[in-house]
């Protein structure tokens, strides 16, 4: 089959497409890159430039390349406003839905109805603890809500890949199964999980509010003046995919965020690499995806400075296991994320 997937969500279109090679498709992402994340794509949706230049030129360059979105035979959008919020955007998405003789949603990131339904959980991304900056919540005005519209109408069914963003789609008549983010574990050099003189832990600041950084970064603080000749610790962000691959490549212990019930792809990056992963794990969101809780290696955290810094100090006593545990990291990605297991489950549903 030849596959158009629109747009981008860290990642996780591109380790799609690898699956999907594998299995003799010909497939195109059609992306900016992700933003400063500065992702693969075939076809380009405008730069990734700040400021007006930069905006504009992604507004506009979509419909340049229109042309580029024709002859597939299955068309598969990241988020329901995989662009920039735009009206005219309205009349592009229904033509590019046209296109296809096939078109499904994959629900990734902030949209209408997960936006709707966050009261459904005891904490979620705008959890408000102390200071909330409200800046980062989507604006739900009446431009976005008909482009989330006008896709859910356009598109032959609705794909989650995590429990919070499944679960207010769960009695919409389009909702498919959920299926697991894919990770070709193979394009990641994994080595064992040496400890030098301190066990190194690692943040990454990429949407701060959103993952729990407040939090994290009490309790990362907390462990390091108790036990300075121990522990290191780097908080860094906003770089792109390159560098960030390359900091987790020094480090011993990712804690990637805590107020959500899943992980999502920066876990699976760092657990590909052989760390040890701090994020979201909760048994409801593992069972979502059908993983046994017995089975998963994250440790999992939520917006509680004592409850991390507890699982922080649990893993420095066990120093000795931090090899083992990142060892199960990497296994675990390859048993239930493999990039050719999941783009079967993708193939079967597009076709059933």
């Amino acid at each position: 089959m030849k596959i158009l997937l629109f747009g981008e969500y860290s990642g996780f279109h591109y380790n799609l497409k690898l699956g999907l090679e594998k299995l003799g498709h010909q497939v195109k992402i059609a992306s900016s890159g992700d933003g400063f994340k500065r992702l693969k794509y075939d076809i380009s949706l405008g730069n990734s430039s700040k400021g007006v230049f930069g905006k504009f030129n992604r507004i506009l360059k979509p419909f340049t390349k229109i042309n580029d979105f024709k002859g597939f035979d299955v068309t598969q959008f990241v988020n329901s406003n995989p662009l920039t919020v735009f009206r005219a955007n309205k009349w592009l998405y229904k033509e590019i839905l046209s296109f296809s003789p096939k078109n499904f949603l994959s629900v990734c990131g902030d949209d209408p109805v997960f936006l709707d339904n966050l009261y459904r959980f005891n904490y979620h991304p705008y959890s408000a603890l102390n200071n909330l900056d409200v800046a980062q919540i989507p604006n739900i005005n009446k431009t976005y809500l008909d482009l989330h519209n006008t896709v859910v109408e356009n598109v032959d069914g609705i794909i989650p890949v995590l429990l919070e963003y499944a679960i207010g789609y769960r009695n919409h008549k389009k909702k498919k199964n959920t299926i697991p983010l894919p990770l070709a574990a193979s394009e990641h050099q994994y080595r064992d999980n040496i400890v030098k003189k301190k066990i190194h832990f690692f943040h990454g600041l990429n949407r701060p509010n959103f993952k729990g950084t407040e939090v994290i970064r009490a309790a990362m603080e907390k462990l390091a003046d108790k036990y300075p000749n121990d522990v290191r610790i780097t908080i860094a962000g906003s770089m792109s995919q390159k560098d960030y691959l390359t900091i987790l490549s020094e480090t011993n212990v990712v804690l990637d965020q805590c107020k959500s019930y899943s992980y999502a792809m920066n876990t699976l990056y760092s657990m590909a690499q052989g760390k040890i992963v701090m994020s979201g794990a909760e048994p409801e969101a593992l069972s979502e995806l059908n993983i046994p809780f017995d089975k998963c290696p994250i440790i999992n955290i939520r917006p509680d400075v004592n409850q991390i810094y507890q699982e922080l100090e649990r893993i420095l006593d066990q120093k000795k296991d931090i090899v083992d545990q990142g060892y199960k990291s990497r296994l675990f990605v390859e048993q239930y994320h493999n990039e050719v297991d999941i783009a079967q489950q993708y193939i079967k549903t597009w076709t059933s």
